[in-house]
């Protein structure tokens, strides 16, 4: 009998030893998830902060932004306590059914490529921004990562540049008129651009009472303002 217990007793003991030893490796495994979860959130915070665009995570379902980086604040004025109550929406001034739809192509497309929109600042106020978004895994649920450039620089670049190729082309429209009628000789003339303006120039005059027509036609290789700018110096000198 004493025999029997000591194998019992060395069978449990075992069998003890063979549950902590589980036990261990379960606690050492999930420490090192642990581990590896907190090294991942260190290195998504250090992404966030040293990036130069204005980044923002925001739940697929329901649309609520839930985390976002300094640079976001700086572009769109809200402040960390203002997460709480914000969502994609608050930043959009296009249709909800728009954002609506953006949503589900991340879904199914997990992306939505760089595009150039307008984005809703704090104050009410329309920022130019380039934004594209991405389907992450963070914290075991799905959300959209959405990153902000802000284009208004740019923009406001582009527009001044339009205004000032609107300009030019009236300029040449006026220096490429044709001379008043003549009862002797009928003109015609067609002169269309490459682009807005381009570097061709003619100049029909008449003289002696309407008697002699001269003129000249100039092509300046290239298209675009700064041809222009040379055939338009070369009427005034001519």
């Amino acid at each position: 009998k004493v025999a029997e217990r000591t194998a019992e007793l060395v069978a449990a003991n075992q069998e003890l030893q063979a549950t902590i030893g589980d036990l261990q490796a379960e606690i050492a495994a999930r420490l090192a998830a642990e581990t590896d979860l907190a090294e991942t959130e260190k290195r998504y915070q250090a992404v966030l902060a040293q990036s130069t665009e204005a980044v923002l995570l925001c739940d697929l379902d329901t649309a609520e932004i839930f985390d976002t980086n300094s640079r976001f604040g700086e572009l769109f004025g809200f402040e960390r306590n203002d997460l709480h109550s914000l969502t994609l929406f608050d930043l959009a001034p296009q249709a909800a059914e728009d954002i609506q739809q953006l949503l589900n192509q991340v879904k199914t497309r997990g992306f939505m490529p760089a595009q150039r929109q307008t984005a809703k600042h704090k104050s009410g106020r329309l920022v130019d921004v380039e934004v594209a978004a991405t389907l992450i895994r963070h914290q075991n649920r799905l959300a959209m990562l959405l990153t902000f450039r802000d284009v208004t620089d740019a923009v406001r670049r582009e527009r001044q540049t339009l205004r000032e190729s609107a300009l030019a082309t009236r300029v040449q429209d006026a220096l490429l008129s044709l001379p008043s009628a003549s009862d002797y000789i009928e003109l015609q003339a067609i002169c269309q651009p490459f682009g807005y303006v381009g570097g061709d120039l003619y100049l029909l005059d008449w003289r002696y009472d309407g008697m002699l027509l001269r003129g000249f036609q100039v092509d300046v290789a290239g298209h675009g303002l700064a041809p222009a700018l040379h055939t338009a110096s070369l009427h005034a000198l001519l």
